[in-house]
């Protein structure tokens, strides 16, 4: 079997995902990154396609509207089986991206998201199988495939050195913790910012406590997240830093002693997994697939989305109780480690391919 991954604004080469698994259990598989416009995507297919070997499927990874051309050079030049691979809701994350970049004045590039949303529904009715990151995702994609698509759930990987936490005691002088997140999205940036007001009542409520709170993550709303946090008035034992986008953000994971997520859009959140491989406990937002990605009150600690108090509560205790930060970081890097296996990842795939092509 060969397979054939055309990855399409793909930045993170998330195609890994599923690409490294099948090469695990001896798939050939290989990657072409589309780096080219729109324009010349549909000439650059053709060749692509002409002077690679013949592959069995081909996996659409990334987004916008180049996987609709490339889907179309594929059923018009070859007999291909088209798979694409979808890692959040194709409406929810679209819609948001659309409003992101309306608010952001950007009027070409909310044009061709909404394109590329109507794209993704129309691919889905036509491809021959669709890759999902979490069950919840296949639940809101199923509804949208056509009779003869076929689907399967492959949950992301971390495929990077991550060095797990020796000792829960408190780093340094101040309590600190952290968040990592995409602020392209108004709801990952609303949740940034109530994590920081669960922080600074925190701070004024217990005077004794001392806390540091990182925010890293860039996007168009990083601005609005910046001058949110400068106009905040923060008690003398809060500080808040907004570091925007890093390229390594190993030092922080290392340095922090509590990781605290809050989003409504994620299908699967990979900066929960990579905090989990950290060795870091989690506060995390009660939202959609999270209370199923770790179990409560043993791998994670859940609050109900929006309520600050019941945060601010949660922050206090972990920070107070440095038996219960070990329990739960090694509990959620035990769940890491026992789930990163690639070779019943690729199995699995290889299952799923090989269906399609019977």
């Amino acid at each position: 079997m060969r397979i054939l991954f055309i990855a399409n604004t793909d930045k993170r080469r998330r195609y890994r995902f599923v690409m490294e698994p099948l090469r695990a259990v001896g798939v050939d598989a290989h990657c072409y990154e589309e780096k080219s416009n729109l324009i010349a995507t549909f000439f650059y297919g053709i060749k692509v396609l002409l002077s690679k070997p013949k592959s069995h499927i081909v996996v659409l990874t990334g987004g916008d509207l180049r996987n609709v051309i490339w889907f179309l050079i594929l059923r018009i030049f070859t007999r291909m089986r088209v798979v694409i691979r979808f890692g959040g809701d194709p409406i929810t994350v679209r819609r948001s991206a659309q409003s992101s970049f309306s608010d952001a004045k950007n009027i070409f590039a909310a044009i061709r998201t909404q394109l590329g949303a109507i794209g993704s529904r129309l691919l889905l009715k036509h491809v021959d199988g669709v890759i999902v990151v979490s069950v919840n995702l296949a639940k809101a994609v199923e509804p949208l495939l056509g009779s003869k698509s076929h689907i399967v759930v492959s949950p992301p990987m971390l495929l990077m050195e991550c060095k797990p936490k020796r000792s829960y005691q408190q780093n340094g002088e101040m309590f600190s913790v952290l968040t990592v997140t995409n602020l392209n999205y108004s709801e990952k940036a609303d949740g940034v910012l109530h994590i920081a007001n669960a922080i600074r009542s925190l701070g004024q409520n217990q005077p004794d406590i001392a806390i540091h709170f990182d925010i890293v993550g860039g996007g168009l709303r990083l601005t609005q997240v910046q001058h949110a946090i400068e106009n905040m008035t923060l008690p003398r034992n809060v500080t808040i830093s907004v570091h925007g986008q890093q390229t390594d953000v190993s030092s922080f994971y290392e340095s922090a002693d509590l990781f605290v997520y809050h989003s409504e859009l994620d299908s699967y959140s990979l900066v929960m997994m990579e905090a989990a491989a950290y060795g870091l406990p989690l506060i995390v937002n009660r939202w959609g697939p999270f209370p199923l990605q770790y179990v409560e009150g043993k791998e994670a600690l859940f609050y109900e989305t929006g309520n600050t108090y019941q945060l601010e509560n949660l922050l206090s205790r972990l920070v107070k109780d440095e038996k219960e930060r070990a329990s739960l970081g090694r509990a959620v890097l035990h769940q890491y480690q026992q789930k990163q296996s690639t070779l019943p990842r690729g199995e699995k795939l290889v299952n799923f391919f090989s269906e399609l092509i019977q």
